[in-house]
């Protein structure tokens, strides 16, 4: 998982970088917004629900400052993807 977490991320880039009207900045705030609403939506679920599940691009999961590390430094207990 944690090889095609590198590929995964490319592949969004790459499709991030397709809209020639969207800058670099323009590019990584719309990123930090929807990562922001991703994860109040799902610390949402986890609070309203027994149990939750969520389908993520492995990217999103496994990056330094991703989901899993966001999620961790907000107190979660995390067992990460194999």
């Amino acid at each position: 998982m944690r090889d095609l977490a590198a590929t995964d991320a490319s592949y969004a880039r790459l499709l991030a970088y397709s809209w020639p009207f969207l800058s670099e900045k323009e590019l990584q705030r719309l990123h930090a917004e929807a990562e922001n609403k991703l994860l109040t939506a799902i610390e949402r679920a986890m609070n309203r629900n027994e149990v939750t599940f969520a389908a993520l691009p492995i990217h999103l999961l496994l990056r330094k400052d991703g989901v899993v590390a966001r999620l961790r430094a907000a107190g979660y207990s995390i067992e990460e993807p194999a």
